[in-house]
């Protein structure tokens, strides 16, 4: 996948348009609910069943030209995450532990391709 112009994102709907995951009048629907409340139109189209969460997040990695890593599926080496400052690194609730803190390691949904 190739890296994005920071400047030039797609709008999420067009994305999510793209990959057939919504339909246009889906996408106006989500936009005219979202004007009236106080939630995303992505967060819209979530909570009517349209899309699901991690499509969400598919879309917005590729509208950022990036790509999802599920961090449960790889294994990150102690001496890479002892490099990241604790001030950095936010506990999930992963069954990893970090040697550093006894807590677990800071997840990271998405890297630049």
């Amino acid at each position: 996948m190739a890296k994005a112009d920071p400047g030039r994102h797609k709008p999420l709907g067009q994305v999510l348009k793209e990959m057939e995951l919504v339909s246009e009048g889906q996408i106006q629907e989500s936009l005219q609910i979202s004007a009236s409340r106080a939630a995303s139109s992505a967060k819209i189209l979530v909570n009517l069943g349209y899309v699901a969460r991690e499509e969400i997040l598919l879309a917005l990695a590729a509208q950022m030209g990036m790509e999802v890593v599920d961090l449960d599926e790889i294994e990150i080496d102690p001496v890479v995450i002892n490099k990241v400052p604790t001030n950095l690194a936010s506990p999930t609730t992963s069954s990893r532990s970090s040697s550093r803190t006894g807590s677990s390691p800071s997840r990271c949904r998405t890297r630049t391709t």
